[in-house]
């Protein structure tokens, strides 16, 4: 009976593990698979964000716009994952700004135009899902805050690291720059999903390998066409990590 369970949580793992490595390949090339294509969403009450019987791609148990907590209810019987949000402030009001954004960049729409853009959000849903701390979650929420053409609540675009105080150029350069801060938020999740899904010893490389190439991309300075070509060249890395690992 214990080799049983040992073996079924093995086989969890495995799976857990397939579906990291798919979505962060999916997020290296722009796009992220689809609830259930590959690296399937958590059934949970936010998995079903886009489930109500009024508006079937609408948040589901959305709470006034102006009410303290996210855009679901943090009652009943939450995944890892909304448990965080609903304990940061600061994920709570990532999570109804995007809701609010995304409600009204649904409004209006039909057909195929409504569908493609139900199954972004759903896409956007087993990115978010695989999340295990409040950093990569931040990430998610202002990479969707800029695909839905919005900022965060407190600001417009902002890269994976603070825009405040003590910046390089290369850093001041990106946060000057909406799509190398998109460029960088979609490096920094393909990267900390990927991460996830390594064994200690091929974590570590791609750790020396990634603090190389911030050196690269620091060697840019503010030029916007090398930074760009830095972060290209870098998520096709990442993608061949990804890649190499499925096989």
């Amino acid at each position: 009976m214990l080799a049983s369970a040992a073996v079924k949580g093995a086989d969890m793992k495995l799976t857990w593990k397939g579906s990291a490595l798919v979505l962060a390949l999916a997020l290296a090339q722009g796009s992220a698979p689809a609830a259930g294509a590959g690296s399937k969403a958590p059934s949970s009450p936010g998995a079903a964000m886009t489930a109500s019987p009024h508006a079937p791609d609408a948040p589901r148990d959305a709470p006034a716009a102006r009410s303290a907590g996210p855009g679901f209810s943090c009652t009943g019987n939450l995944s890892p994952v909304e448990e965080l949000i609903c304990g940061s402030v600061e994920l709570s009001d990532l999570d109804r700004a995007m809701t609010e954004a995304y409600s009204a960049s649904v409004e209006g729409l039909v057909g195929q135009q409504r569908s493609r853009a139900v199954d972004a959000q759903r896409r956007w849903l087993a990115l978010r899902n695989s999340c295990r701390d409040e950093a990569c979650l931040v990430t998610a929420y202002q990479s969707r805050m800029a695909s839905l053409g919005t900022g965060s609540p407190r600001e417009t675009i902002r890269p994976s690291f603070s825009c405040k105080s003590g910046l390089g150029v290369a850093e001041a350069a990106v946060c000057a720059d909406g799509k190398l801060a998109e460029l960088d938020l979609r490096l920094s999740a393909a990267y900390s999903v990927l991460a996830g899904s390594l064994d200690d010893g091929s974590r570590q490389r791609l750790a020396v390998t990634q603090r190389r190439w911030i050196t690269r991309r620091d060697g840019c300075g503010a030029d916007v066409a090398c930074l760009t070509a830095a972060y290209s060249e870098r998520l096709a890395a990442i993608r061949g990590w990804s890649e190499a690992a499925q096989e």
